[in-house]
């Protein structure tokens, strides 16, 4: 049915963000703060930022921590401990905040998250709309943010396209920049970081 987990995607507001690949980490801090996700005392925001390779997960969520955000890295090293206390730890509210591979992230059940970020691009669309289903779920409004560097504009495209599928706006700054971009590189580059 991946016809009706796109029409279910109704319940999301995505929105894509552009910035300089060395501003993710402040534009990651800055959407977590006005999603309310930063903050510990907001119990009802919970988030999951996606990153392509385990590396950028713990590097990301060292981080976070740093700058006071509750996150737990989730990705192929960490042991089926470590995701059980990542993941109570999201439930019962210590933790605001999962940084996640795809992979990672396909065998979660992650209840009542209301924020995801594509920190790094999907490598194709079912990714990105796997991602971004993560939230609005059960008829709750969920927002789903791609950061878009100037080395990401390949996945422009098929992320434009689930966007349209869903009504979303796309600015014409963006639309230019996938117009311009360069072709998306075959899916055997993921492969090599890993998830």
């Amino acid at each position: 049915g991946n016809r009706d987990e796109l029409k279910g995607n109704q319940d999301i507001t995505q929105t894509l963000q552009t910035c300089r690949g060395n501003e993710k980490d402040t534009a990651v801090m800055g959407i977590l703060r006005q999603a309310g996700v930063a903050d510990r005392n907001n119990g009802a925001a919970k988030g999951l930022v996606f990153c392509s390779t385990k590396r950028m997960c713990d590097q990301l969520t060292q981080k976070l921590e740093r700058n006071g955000v509750p996150c737990a890295a989730v990705h192929g090293d960490k042991g089926q401990r470590d995701r059980e206390a990542a993941l109570n730890g999201l439930k019962e509210g210590r933790i605001k905040l999962l940084v996640a591979t795809d992979v990672a992230a396909r065998g979660l059940d992650i209840k009542g998250v209301t924020l995801v970020i594509n920190y790094d691009p999907p490598s194709n669309t079912e990714d990105y709309v796997h991602r971004i289903g993560r939230t609005g779920r059960a008829g709750q409004k969920g927002h789903a943010v791609a950061l878009i560097s100037e080395r990401d504009t390949h996945a422009l495209r098929g992320i434009i396209q689930v966007m349209k599928r869903t009504n979303q706006v796309i600015t014409p700054e963006i639309e230019d920049l996938a117009r311009n971009a360069p072709p998306p590189p075959p899916s055997g580059r993921a492969a090599r970081g890993g998830p």
